[in-house]
Protein backbone atom coordinates (compact mmCIF):
# COMPACT_ATOMS: atom_id res chain seq x y z
CA UNK A 1 0.00 0.00 0.00
CA UNK A 2 1.53 3.32 -1.09
CA UNK A 3 -0.70 6.16 0.06
CA UNK A 4 -0.84 9.84 0.99
CA UNK A 5 2.68 10.77 -0.11
CA UNK A 6 4.14 13.65 -2.12
CA UNK A 7 6.69 12.73 -4.79
CA UNK A 8 8.20 15.82 -6.36
CA UNK A 9 11.31 16.77 -8.34
CA UNK A 10 12.80 13.26 -8.42
CA UNK A 11 14.97 11.65 -11.10
CA UNK A 12 17.96 12.96 -12.99
CA UNK A 13 17.93 10.61 -16.02
CA UNK A 14 15.43 9.26 -18.51
CA UNK A 15 15.02 6.13 -16.38
CA UNK A 16 13.92 8.02 -13.27
CA UNK A 17 10.39 7.77 -11.95
CA UNK A 18 8.55 8.78 -8.80
CA UNK A 19 7.06 5.33 -8.16
CA UNK A 20 8.31 2.18 -9.90
CA UNK A 21 7.00 -1.34 -9.41
CA UNK A 22 8.95 -4.25 -10.90
CA UNK A 23 7.50 -7.76 -10.63
CA UNK A 24 5.08 -6.53 -7.96
CA UNK A 25 1.49 -7.75 -7.65
CA UNK A 26 -1.61 -6.70 -5.68
CA UNK A 27 -0.38 -3.28 -4.56
CA UNK A 28 -2.57 -0.18 -4.18
CA UNK A 29 -1.13 3.25 -5.02
CA UNK A 30 -3.60 5.68 -3.46
CA UNK A 31 -4.03 9.41 -2.96
CA UNK A 32 -0.49 10.52 -3.74
CA UNK A 33 0.67 13.80 -5.26
CA UNK A 34 3.21 13.03 -8.02
CA UNK A 35 4.50 16.24 -9.54
CA UNK A 36 7.39 17.67 -11.59
CA UNK A 37 9.53 14.55 -11.67
CA UNK A 38 12.17 14.45 -14.42
CA UNK A 39 10.81 11.32 -16.07
CA UNK A 40 7.60 9.37 -15.45
CA UNK A 41 5.22 9.54 -12.52
CA UNK A 42 4.24 5.87 -12.00
CA UNK A 43 5.82 2.95 -13.89
CA UNK A 44 4.66 -0.67 -13.58
CA UNK A 45 6.86 -3.32 -15.24
CA UNK A 46 5.95 -7.03 -15.30
CA UNK A 47 3.46 -6.31 -12.52
CA UNK A 48 -0.07 -7.62 -12.15
CA UNK A 49 -3.37 -6.84 -10.43
CA UNK A 50 -2.27 -3.48 -9.03
CA UNK A 51 -4.57 -0.49 -8.51
CA UNK A 52 -3.63 3.14 -9.12
CA UNK A 53 -6.42 5.12 -7.47
CA UNK A 54 -7.18 8.77 -6.67
CA UNK A 55 -3.73 10.19 -7.35
CA UNK A 56 -2.80 13.57 -8.81
CA UNK A 57 -0.07 13.09 -11.42
CA UNK A 58 1.07 16.26 -13.14
CA UNK A 59 3.88 18.08 -14.89
CA UNK A 60 6.21 15.08 -15.14
CA UNK A 61 8.95 14.98 -17.78
CA UNK A 62 7.68 11.89 -19.62
CA UNK A 63 4.55 9.81 -18.96
CA UNK A 64 2.06 10.25 -16.17
CA UNK A 65 1.48 6.48 -15.85
CA UNK A 66 3.29 3.75 -17.81
CA UNK A 67 2.56 0.01 -17.76
CA UNK A 68 5.19 -2.04 -19.60
CA UNK A 69 6.46 -5.57 -20.18
CA UNK A 70 9.77 -7.38 -20.43
CA UNK A 71 8.81 -10.00 -22.98
CA UNK A 72 8.00 -12.80 -22.70
CA UNK A 73 6.82 -11.60 -19.28
CA UNK A 74 3.91 -9.16 -19.27
CA UNK A 75 1.90 -6.87 -17.03
CA UNK A 76 -1.77 -7.82 -16.69
CA UNK A 77 -5.02 -6.90 -14.94
CA UNK A 78 -3.99 -3.50 -13.59
CA UNK A 79 -6.56 -0.79 -12.80
CA UNK A 80 -6.20 3.00 -13.16
CA UNK A 81 -9.16 4.75 -11.50
CA UNK A 82 -10.24 8.18 -10.26
CA UNK A 83 -6.91 9.90 -10.99
CA UNK A 84 -6.21 13.39 -12.31
CA UNK A 85 -3.39 13.26 -14.87
CA UNK A 86 -2.43 16.58 -16.40
CA UNK A 87 0.31 18.67 -17.99
CA UNK A 88 2.77 15.83 -18.53
CA UNK A 89 5.38 16.21 -21.28
CA UNK A 90 4.47 13.03 -23.20
CA UNK A 91 1.43 10.73 -23.06
CA UNK A 92 -0.61 10.90 -19.89
CA UNK A 93 -1.17 7.11 -19.82
CA UNK A 94 0.99 4.66 -21.79
CA UNK A 95 -0.18 1.03 -21.75
CA UNK A 96 1.60 -2.03 -23.09
CA UNK A 97 0.13 -4.52 -20.61
CA UNK A 98 -2.91 -6.72 -21.21
CA UNK A 99 -6.35 -6.45 -19.57
CA UNK A 100 -5.83 -2.95 -18.18
CA UNK A 101 -8.88 -1.00 -16.95
CA UNK A 102 -8.98 2.81 -16.99
CA UNK A 103 -12.11 4.23 -15.38
CA UNK A 104 -13.26 7.66 -14.28
CA UNK A 105 -9.96 9.49 -14.70
CA UNK A 106 -9.56 13.16 -15.64
CA UNK A 107 -6.85 13.46 -18.29
CA UNK A 108 -6.10 16.94 -19.58
CA UNK A 109 -3.53 19.30 -21.05
CA UNK A 110 -0.86 16.66 -21.75
CA UNK A 111 1.59 17.35 -24.58
CA UNK A 112 0.97 14.16 -26.55
CA UNK A 113 -1.82 11.55 -26.24
CA UNK A 114 -4.20 11.35 -23.35
CA UNK A 115 -4.23 7.52 -23.45
CA UNK A 116 -2.04 5.40 -25.72
CA UNK A 117 -2.59 1.64 -25.97
CA UNK A 118 0.27 -0.20 -27.69
CA UNK A 119 0.02 -3.41 -29.70
CA UNK A 120 0.50 -5.62 -26.64
CA UNK A 121 -2.25 -3.79 -24.76
CA UNK A 122 -5.05 -6.09 -25.86
CA UNK A 123 -8.42 -6.13 -24.10
CA UNK A 124 -7.95 -2.80 -22.40
CA UNK A 125 -11.13 -1.10 -21.14
CA UNK A 126 -11.33 2.72 -21.29
CA UNK A 127 -14.53 3.81 -19.57
CA UNK A 128 -16.12 6.97 -18.17
CA UNK A 129 -13.02 9.14 -18.43
CA UNK A 130 -13.01 12.89 -18.99
CA UNK A 131 -10.31 13.67 -21.58
CA UNK A 132 -9.76 17.33 -22.37
CA UNK A 133 -7.40 19.38 -24.56
CA UNK A 134 -4.49 17.01 -25.01
CA UNK A 135 -2.27 18.10 -27.88
CA UNK A 136 -2.45 14.91 -29.95
CA UNK A 137 -5.03 12.11 -29.62
CA UNK A 138 -7.35 11.81 -26.67
CA UNK A 139 -7.28 8.00 -27.12
CA UNK A 140 -4.81 6.20 -29.42
CA UNK A 141 -5.36 2.45 -29.79
CA UNK A 142 -3.04 -0.09 -31.44
CA UNK A 143 -4.06 -3.16 -29.41
CA UNK A 144 -6.77 -5.66 -30.27
CA UNK A 145 -10.20 -6.04 -28.68
CA UNK A 146 -10.07 -2.70 -26.87
CA UNK A 147 -13.30 -1.26 -25.42
CA UNK A 148 -13.74 2.53 -25.44
CA UNK A 149 -17.06 3.40 -23.82
CA UNK A 150 -18.90 6.25 -22.12
CA UNK A 151 -16.04 8.75 -22.20
CA UNK A 152 -16.36 12.52 -22.55
CA UNK A 153 -13.76 13.83 -24.99
CA UNK A 154 -13.50 17.57 -25.52
CA UNK A 155 -11.10 19.68 -27.53
CA UNK A 156 -8.24 17.32 -28.39
CA UNK A 157 -6.56 17.31 -31.82
CA UNK A 158 -8.13 13.93 -32.60
CA UNK A 159 -10.60 12.27 -30.26
CA UNK A 160 -10.08 8.56 -31.05
CA UNK A 161 -7.47 7.02 -33.36
CA UNK A 162 -7.47 3.24 -33.89
CA UNK A 163 -4.71 1.93 -36.15
CA UNK A 164 -3.48 -1.57 -37.09
CA UNK A 165 -5.95 -3.19 -34.73
CA UNK A 166 -8.71 -5.81 -34.70
CA UNK A 167 -12.18 -5.71 -33.21
CA UNK A 168 -12.23 -2.42 -31.29
CA UNK A 169 -15.54 -1.42 -29.72
CA UNK A 170 -16.31 2.30 -29.49
CA UNK A 171 -19.66 3.03 -27.85
CA UNK A 172 -21.59 5.73 -26.02
CA UNK A 173 -18.87 8.38 -26.14
CA UNK A 174 -19.42 12.13 -26.43
CA UNK A 175 -16.83 13.72 -28.70
CA UNK A 176 -16.79 17.44 -29.40
CA UNK A 177 -14.83 20.58 -30.18
CA UNK A 178 -11.62 19.00 -31.42
CA UNK A 179 -10.18 18.79 -34.92
CA UNK A 180 -11.10 15.20 -35.85
CA UNK A 181 -13.64 12.82 -34.37
CA UNK A 182 -13.11 9.05 -34.77
CA UNK A 183 -10.45 7.76 -37.20
CA UNK A 184 -10.03 4.04 -37.84
CA UNK A 185 -7.17 2.92 -40.09
CA UNK A 186 -6.12 -0.57 -41.23
CA UNK A 187 -8.37 -2.04 -38.57
CA UNK A 188 -10.88 -4.84 -39.16
CA UNK A 189 -14.22 -5.50 -37.47
CA UNK A 190 -14.53 -2.14 -35.72
CA UNK A 191 -17.85 -1.55 -33.95
CA UNK A 192 -18.78 2.14 -33.61
CA UNK A 193 -22.14 2.51 -31.87
CA UNK A 194 -24.24 5.25 -30.29
CA UNK A 195 -21.57 7.93 -30.10
CA UNK A 196 -22.22 11.66 -30.37
CA UNK A 197 -19.59 13.33 -32.56
CA UNK A 198 -20.17 17.06 -32.93
CA UNK A 199 -18.63 20.48 -33.43
CA UNK A 200 -15.25 19.23 -34.64
CA UNK A 201 -13.26 21.28 -37.15
CA UNK A 202 -12.69 18.20 -39.38
CA UNK A 203 -14.64 15.02 -40.15
CA UNK A 204 -16.91 13.10 -37.80
CA UNK A 205 -16.19 9.36 -38.36
CA UNK A 206 -13.57 8.12 -40.85
CA UNK A 207 -12.74 4.50 -41.80
CA UNK A 208 -9.75 4.22 -44.15
CA UNK A 209 -7.01 2.05 -45.67
CA UNK A 210 -8.24 -1.48 -45.18
CA UNK A 211 -10.68 -0.98 -42.31
CA UNK A 212 -12.87 -3.79 -43.60
CA UNK A 213 -16.02 -5.28 -42.05
CA UNK A 214 -16.68 -2.28 -39.82
CA UNK A 215 -20.05 -1.44 -38.30
CA UNK A 216 -21.02 2.20 -37.79
CA UNK A 217 -24.45 2.22 -36.18
CA UNK A 218 -26.83 4.65 -34.48
CA UNK A 219 -24.36 7.49 -34.02
CA UNK A 220 -25.20 11.19 -34.05
CA UNK A 221 -22.75 13.08 -36.24
CA UNK A 222 -23.46 16.79 -36.52
CA UNK A 223 -22.00 20.25 -36.93
CA UNK A 224 -18.57 19.03 -38.03
CA UNK A 225 -16.59 21.13 -40.51
CA UNK A 226 -15.93 18.32 -43.00
CA UNK A 227 -17.69 15.06 -43.97
CA UNK A 228 -20.01 13.41 -41.50
CA UNK A 229 -19.07 9.77 -42.18
CA UNK A 230 -16.24 9.00 -44.63
CA UNK A 231 -15.16 5.57 -45.92
CA UNK A 232 -12.00 5.25 -47.97
CA UNK A 233 -10.66 1.94 -49.27
CA UNK A 234 -12.69 0.02 -46.69
CA UNK A 235 -14.96 -2.82 -47.81
CA UNK A 236 -17.86 -4.78 -46.34
CA UNK A 237 -18.93 -2.03 -43.95
CA UNK A 238 -22.42 -1.58 -42.50
CA UNK A 239 -23.49 2.02 -41.86
CA UNK A 240 -26.90 1.87 -40.23
CA UNK A 241 -29.29 4.14 -38.36
CA UNK A 242 -27.04 7.17 -38.03
CA UNK A 243 -28.21 10.77 -37.72
CA UNK A 244 -25.94 12.94 -39.86
CA UNK A 245 -26.78 16.63 -39.94
CA UNK A 246 -25.39 20.12 -40.38
CA UNK A 247 -21.91 19.01 -41.43
CA UNK A 248 -19.94 21.23 -43.81
CA UNK A 249 -19.04 18.43 -46.25
CA UNK A 250 -21.20 15.59 -47.55
CA UNK A 251 -23.16 13.68 -44.97
CA UNK A 252 -21.63 10.44 -46.31
CA UNK A 253 -18.65 10.11 -48.64
CA UNK A 254 -17.56 6.64 -49.78
CA UNK A 255 -14.47 6.31 -51.97
CA UNK A 256 -12.59 3.31 -53.41
CA UNK A 257 -14.73 0.89 -51.40
CA UNK A 258 -16.87 -2.13 -52.21
CA UNK A 259 -19.79 -4.07 -50.76
CA UNK A 260 -20.92 -1.39 -48.32
CA UNK A 261 -24.45 -1.24 -46.93
CA UNK A 262 -25.91 2.16 -46.03
CA UNK A 263 -29.28 1.64 -44.39
CA UNK A 264 -31.81 3.79 -42.50
CA UNK A 265 -29.53 6.78 -42.09
CA UNK A 266 -31.00 10.30 -41.81
CA UNK A 267 -28.98 12.97 -43.65
CA UNK A 268 -30.21 16.53 -43.28
CA UNK A 269 -28.81 20.00 -43.89
CA UNK A 270 -25.28 18.95 -44.79
CA UNK A 271 -23.66 21.76 -46.77
CA UNK A 272 -22.07 19.90 -49.70
CA UNK A 273 -24.83 17.32 -50.12
CA UNK A 274 -26.22 14.03 -48.89
CA UNK A 275 -24.32 11.00 -50.25
CA UNK A 276 -21.36 10.93 -52.65
CA UNK A 277 -19.67 7.85 -54.11
CA UNK A 278 -16.29 7.94 -55.86
CA UNK A 279 -15.16 4.64 -57.39
CA UNK A 280 -17.52 2.56 -55.23
CA UNK A 281 -19.00 -0.73 -56.40
CA UNK A 282 -21.84 -2.68 -54.83
CA UNK A 283 -22.43 0.06 -52.26
CA UNK A 284 -26.15 0.09 -51.61
CA UNK A 285 -28.57 2.66 -50.18
CA UNK A 286 -31.66 1.32 -48.42
CA UNK A 287 -34.43 3.24 -46.61
CA UNK A 288 -32.38 6.46 -46.43
CA UNK A 289 -33.77 9.86 -45.45
CA UNK A 290 -31.94 12.57 -47.41
CA UNK A 291 -33.48 16.04 -47.15
CA UNK A 292 -32.54 19.72 -47.17
CA UNK A 293 -28.87 19.20 -47.99
CA UNK A 294 -26.97 21.99 -49.71
CA UNK A 295 -25.85 20.14 -52.86
CA UNK A 296 -26.88 16.90 -54.54
CA UNK A 297 -28.92 14.45 -52.56
CA UNK A 298 -27.10 11.46 -54.09
CA UNK A 299 -24.11 11.62 -56.46
CA UNK A 300 -22.45 8.55 -57.96
CA UNK A 301 -19.25 9.64 -59.72
CA UNK A 302 -16.00 8.42 -61.25
CA UNK A 303 -16.46 4.72 -61.87
CA UNK A 304 -19.09 3.81 -59.28
CA UNK A 305 -20.84 0.70 -60.63
CA UNK A 306 -23.44 -1.86 -59.62
CA UNK A 307 -24.94 0.17 -56.78
CA UNK A 308 -28.65 0.21 -55.98
CA UNK A 309 -31.05 2.52 -54.23
CA UNK A 310 -34.21 1.14 -52.71
CA UNK A 311 -36.74 1.90 -50.03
Amino acid sequence: FIDNNTFKNNGETDTGRAIGLYEVDDTIIYNNLIESNDYSGIVLTVSNSNSIVHNTIKANGKYGISITNELPFISANNTIKDNTINDNTDNAVYIDGIYTTLINNTIKYNEKDGIQILANGARTTIQQNNIVDNEENAIHVMGNNVLVTSNTIDGNFRAILVINSRSPTITNNTIESGEQGIKIQNTTHAFVYNNTVKDNSGYGIFLQYGSHSGQVKYNTVKDNSDYGIYLYSSNLAEVVGNTIQDNSGYGILASSSKLVEFKSNALTENDDGGVKYVDCDYCNLTSMTIIDNGGRGIWFSSGSDNNYIKH
